[in-house]
């Protein structure tokens, strides 16, 4: 059996991490806003996403998405440019201090006896340190990252391509992820198995190729029936 992993929010734990990196920026430009702690935390979680996906669909650079979001998260479009050039610099340093791998993980992969890939978007240099600094990356038989591939999730290609470079059929495949958009939809039409971890418990159609869980702990155990 192969096991598809997805990384952020499945292996790595970004809201412990956001608790880590987030008071150290806002302290640093605090100079920058009139806004206080909470409303830049809120505005800075809401821009994840959009801002990234503007980088992930190749419509601005990696380095562009992240001054964008400190421009919105401030609520201030008029940051020098030297700071802004500067803040890549520094957001590289406390946000790899701040990845933190969900409990339980590294048991898991000790003990495991399954095939395990990782399935994921976003920077191939990013992603590959993630795993390395981590200590994890050798648990792995090969990394699939969007960057490298030509496709992102939750392009089907992305999948078939996995499929076709493992070797496996879908139905000896299991995908794990959080994300139902990206992770588990598309691999359920193309008759992949999954595990959805629901942290954000949304309300989607049930299948019979998705296990729903609520947390890492119980998506593991389910794992762990499978080896």
């Amino acid at each position: 059996m192969n096991i598809l992993i997805d990384l952020d929010n499945t292996l790595l734990d970004e809201r412990a991490g956001f608790k880590k990196y987030a008071p150290l920026i806002y302290k640093k430009y605090q100079k920058h806003t009139n806004l206080k702690y909470e409303e830049f935390a809120d505005k800075w979680k809401d821009s994840l996403e959009p801002f990234y996906n503007q980088y992930l669909n190749g419509e601005i650079s990696f380095h562009e998405q992240r001054i964008s979001r400190l421009k919105y998260a401030l609520g201030n479009s008029s940051i020098p440019n030297q700071v802004l050039n500067d803040f890549s610099d520094y957001y590289n340093h406390v946000y790899e201090d701040s990845w933190t791998l969900f409990d339980g993980w590294i048991n898991y992969f000790s003990e495991n006896t399954n095939n395990c890939y990782i399935i994921t978007n976003g920077s191939s240099s990013q992603q590959r340190q993630k795993l390395s600094k981590l200590k994890i990356d050798k648990y792995f038989m090969e990394l699939f990252i969007s960057e490298e591939i030509g496709f992102r999730k939750p392009n089907p290609e992305f999948f078939n391509y996995v499929l076709n470079k493992t070797g496996s059929l879908a139905s000896r495949s299991i995908v794990v992820g959080d994300s139902y958009e990206n992770d588990i939809l598309p691999s359920i039409k193309l008759g992949i198995k999954c595990i959805w971890i629901n942290h954000k418990q949304e309300e989607y159609a049930r299948n019979d190729y998705l296990l729903e869980v609520s947390s890492v702990s119980e998506a593991i155990k389910e794992l762990e029936k499978i080896t």
